[in-house]
């Protein structure tokens, strides 16, 4: 890569050397007089004269000459050493041939070195004050004083101050010193046969036939035929299809839902329900119970009596 093609001469290559010194002298000497003396001097005169002209008439074709650089344009500094090169020239080993231009230190903006706002210099390259940005293919990267970031538009990545988030559309993702935060979207993981979802909503995990959920504030167990509620003000729930339907135990007090079983669903069964007649039976009762047993059946006390064994 010639660095010299574009550098023109100083006076054009049609200006002629100015003036003509040694035929004025040569003049002066055939007009003056012939003695020996004015005759010595003439020569001096004529001598120094042409000298002079020859130096004009050099410094004139210098001028006049497209000057050549030699390429690679090397600067040393004052022990010798290159700290730029810019053109053709050889590095390694083997040499290879590199094109273009080499700066051991380089300052980019600013007012000078100190100032500068990209700087490369021992190996390192520095951005201070400004803002790198490099757009490729609808993917821009950008790197400043703020952090970095790449984006395409739709999808961004960027690490900020503390923390690393991406955004996709409005939904994003955040990770910090503090945590995992999900804004706006849905994370979802299947391995195994088991889904993790995380959300706005809550988080869940299942393999299909079970289910643990925290939504809002209740956490339950589901299967398919019943599940398991746990609110945050400590009642549970348990729903069920079949003779249990649905219970509750909150604080002391236990809803067992239309049915309660003793000894399973051969035993007895307690039911939400009252009677105004009956069928006599062929069973004898004693004169005076033991005692009678204080309950509420539709909201209304009662005292059912009760044997000894």
């Amino acid at each position: 890569m010639p660095i010299n093609s574009t550098i023109s001469s100083i006076l054009s290559s049609s200006q002629r050397s100015p003036g003509n010194i040694k035929q004025l002298a040569n003049q002066l000497f055939s007009s003056g007089s012939k003695d020996a003396k004015s005759d010595g001097a003439f020569r001096i005169v004529g001598q120094i004269s042409g000298s002079l002209q020859d130096q004009i008439d050099q410094l004139v074709n210098a001028l006049r000459t497209s000057p050549t650089l030699s390429s690679p344009l090397t600067v040393v500094d004052p022990s010798g050493n290159v700290i730029a090169q810019l053109g053709d020239f050889y590095t390694g080993s083997p040499a290879q041939l590199s094109i273009g231009g080499w700066f051991k230190n380089l300052w980019i903006g600013g007012s000078g070195p100190s100032t500068a706002a990209i700087s490369a210099s021992g190996g390192s390259v520095s951005i201070t004050g400004a803002t790198f940005s490099l757009t490729d293919g609808g993917v821009t990267t950008t790197i400043n004083g703020s952090g970095f970031e790449v984006t395409d538009g739709t999808v961004t990545l960027s690490v900020n101050g503390t923390q690393l988030q991406i955004l996709v559309g409005s939904a994003s993702i955040t990770a910090s010193a503090s945590g995992l935060a999900i804004a706006g979207a849905t994370f979802s993981l299947t391995d195994g046969g088991v889904t993790t979802t995380i959300n706005s909503s809550g988080f869940s995990v299942t393999n299909g036939s079970v289910t643990f959920e925290i939504t809002g504030s209740v956490v339950e167990f589901a299967g398919s035929t019943g599940s398991t509620q746990i609110a945050s003000t400590g009642v549970l729930t348990v729903a069920q299809t079949g003779p249990l339907n649905s219970s509750t135990i909150n604080g002391g007090i236990v809803e067992a839902g239309t049915n309660v079983w003793i000894g399973g669903s051969t035993g007895v069964n307690l039911q939400d329900s009252t009677a105004s007649t009956a069928t006599a039976g062929s069973a004898s009762l004693p004169a005076n119970p033991v005692g009678f047993w204080v309950i509420q059946i539709g909201g209304a006390n009662a005292k059912i009596p009760y044997y000894a064994n």
